[in-house]
């Protein structure tokens, strides 16, 4: 009981980064439950919560998000998710551990350092993102930097941003979610112990999306780029 208690505050304040963010809960949520329950459990339990909170979100997100550039990006997760969750299965768990610090730092350094990726927006890019991001999501649970950093580059509203970057996101943990049932299997006491924090999740991405409605475009950079790379500081440590 001790453990789910943990687990209630990490998805409160992961569902608080999700709803503000459009982003970042998995980087919260995963690399605290892998210290609880391994990286296979967490993975699935982040990918069931995770697919409930942004199903909250997308359909707004649906009707402003630009697709013209999402598209390819989708395309490429749904072919780099399913291989990267097959190397999850057979990797090491300390070598997982270790590749989430890696990325989730890699992904922090780009944003603080102000980085912006100004090449050429078009199938070839958002291609290369959505691989970056559905292989780093299957193999450890992260993949959300590239998508972040692609999405906040583009010369759109914050409203854009955010909407492309929730559907690329939720996209990538439905398909995290279905391949770790057909190749890794989801037992009994995974799909409990979801089921206590989706509730806990609701609320939180709730609270976290009408923030972003309070306090939207002077600091969504700024907290997109404060978050991964705390978040990533916080790996390493741990």
């Amino acid at each position: 009981m001790v453990d789910l208690g943990w687990a209630v505050l990490i998805i409160a304040a992961a569902g608080l980064v999700r709803g503000y963010g459009g982003f970042g809960g998995g980087l919260v949520t995963i690399p605290l439950l892998t210290l609880i329950y391994g990286p296979i459990e967490a993975y699935a339990m982040a990918a069931i919560i995770a697919v409930v909170g942004y199903a909250q979100l997308v359909p707004r997100a649906v009707r402003i998000a630009e697709w013209t550039e999402l598209a390819p990006t989708l395309i490429a997760v749904t072919i780099a998710t399913p291989l990267g969750v097959v190397a999850l299965v057979i990797a090491d768990p300390e070598v997982i551990r270790r590749l989430i610090a890696v990325f989730v730092l890699f992904g922090a350094t780009l944003l603080a350092t102000g980085w912006v990726y100004r090449g050429n927006r078009g199938a070839l890019s958002g291609g290369i993102t959505g691989a970056l991001c559905g292989g780093i999501s299957g193999v450890a649970g992260v993949g959300g930097p590239p998508l972040v950093v692609y999405f906040l580059s583009a010369p759109v509203s914050a409203d854009v941003q955010r909407a492309s970057i929730l559907i690329g996101s939720g996209y990538t943990s439905l398909l995290m979610l279905a391949a770790l049932a057909i190749g890794a299997g989801i037992d009994s006491d995974v799909i409990w112990r979801a089921a206590i924090l989706i509730p806990v999740s609701f609320i939180g991405t709730w609270l976290g999306a009408r923030s972003f409605a309070f306090a939207p475009h002077a600091i969504y950079r700024r907290f997109a780029t404060g978050l991964l790379f705390v978040i990533g500081l916080a790996v390493i440590v741990l």
